[in-house]
């Protein structure tokens, strides 16, 4: 693993047990554009391949102003204000808020000097493995299940998801399967990790609204480069 590629890495360590430069022209992407998903592996990376975001009735934006980033969720979901750290966001779908079936979470780090400053493919298709072993050192067992290279309004992510069992002894959750889908992006001055977590068990009553949540982040201010996927 290169350097570069562990210090991104190490930005997921937290999320696994957790404004702009006025620069060029700044372009407004159109939100009604399907993502793609390209590389992709499971069921949730294809259910992703070809979501739109997601507005109108059922649906609310949900912003953080001093990040500059955006994410629509159901309506019924709520932002859980207990949010510290690295999770600038924390939302939890409808029921018992201090027991809740599901957790997303917006984890915002600022990128250091060796980072890439983007997603790239090679990243993108290494993730899900890499995260595996993430995982063990935290003793924690992470079965990938979905990956891939998600392409969207001219930003680049990557996608890694699967199963997880906690291993740490004299605790409950060894005794539960859970379903994580992180999805990640990169920038010149921001790392994002999007985490969803839920008891396998649940993970098929959220999948859809997961699929149209990851396909909806976006970056308040953005500029156009030569390079912008259209």
């Amino acid at each position: 693993m290169n350097g570069k590629k562990a210090l991104v890495l190490g930005t997921l360590v937290v999320g696994l047990l957790a404004p702009l430069a006025a620069l060029g022209q700044v372009v407004t992407p159109d939100p009604t554009k399907p993502v793609q998903v390209l590389k992709l592996k499971g069921d949730f990376a294809k259910k992703l391949d070809g979501a739109v975001m997601p507005s109108g009735k059922g649906w609310k934006a949900v912003t953080d102003k001093e990040k500059q980033l955006q994410i629509m969720v159901p309506s019924g979901w709520k932002v859980d204000p207990t949010a510290e750290g690295d999770t600038i966001l924390r939302l939890v779908p409808p029921g018992d808020e201090k027991k809740p079936k599901a957790v997303l979470e917006v984890n915002f780090t600022a990128p250091r000097d060796a980072d890439l400053l983007e997603v790239d493919e090679e990243l993108a298709l290494s993730l899900a493995d890499d995260l595996t072993e993430t995982a063990r050192q935290a003793q924690a067992q992470f079965t990938p299940l979905d990956s891939g290279y998600m392409l969207a309004r001219g930003m680049k992510f990557a996608l890694a998801g699967g199963t997880m069992v906690f291993v740490k002894q004299n605790t409950e959750l060894k005794k539960k399967t859970f379903r994580r889908e992180v999805l990640l992006f990169i920038a010149e001055d921001r790392v994002v990790n999007l985490i969803f977590t839920t008891l396998e068990e649940d993970w098929k009553t959220y999948a859809d609204d997961v699929a149209r949540i990851f396909a909806s982040y976006q970056t308040l201010a953005q500029k156009k480069t030569d390079d912008t996927i259209d």
